[in-house]
């Protein structure tokens, strides 16, 4: 009886720490740029779930276009419904700065992770019950991350892609 509920404790242990995980981003160059479908700076217009496809639908207004979008249009990008599935999770009204891949051939809808280059403009909110720690990690990976966007931005221009 003893193994058998050990071999069940093993199994849902491990099943419950499959999570998204991240190797490092790589600098930005001429080839990436070429993979990416869309680059863009955004405001969250809309958000919707697909529980029946685990997506979420992310509805982006263009407010400075760097590659494959125009300002002022309407783009719509999806990702995974979870952040534990490498999903990003855009509150509406919030800035982005979206890159985003065509996940194709299996279809032609444009599509971000959190393993990707995309990350949030707005200002972080870190109101609550939070460790010091925790608030000290969360802005040091916002400042990394803005840095990125901020280097992109100026690699882009230069390419002459706007």
């Amino acid at each position: 009886m003893k193994p058998i509920l050990l071999l069940i404790a093993t199994i849902i242990t491990t099943s419950a720490s499959i999570a998204c995980s991240c190797g490092p981003q790589g600098k930005l160059d001429r080839k990436s740029v070429q993979y990416a479908e869309a680059v863009f700076v955004g405001t969250v217009v809309e958000t919707y779930v697909d529980s029946t496809k685990h997506l979420r639908y992310l509805v982006f207004e263009v407010t400075e276009s760097l590659k494959g979008t125009t300002n002022g249009e309407l783009v719509t990008i999806t990702t995974a419904a979870s952040s534990a599935a490498c999903g990003i999770s855009a509150k509406m009204k919030e800035s982005w700065y979206i890159y985003a891949l065509t996940n194709f051939p299996a279809n032609s809808l444009l599509e971000v992770d959190i393993c990707g280059r995309s990350t949030r403009l707005s200002q972080l909110d870190l109101h609550g019950d939070y460790s010091r720690q925790y608030v000290k990690t969360r802005k040091r990976n916002y400042r990394k991350k803005y840095a990125r966007f901020k280097k992109d931005r100026r690699l882009l221009k230069r390419m002459r892609l706007v």
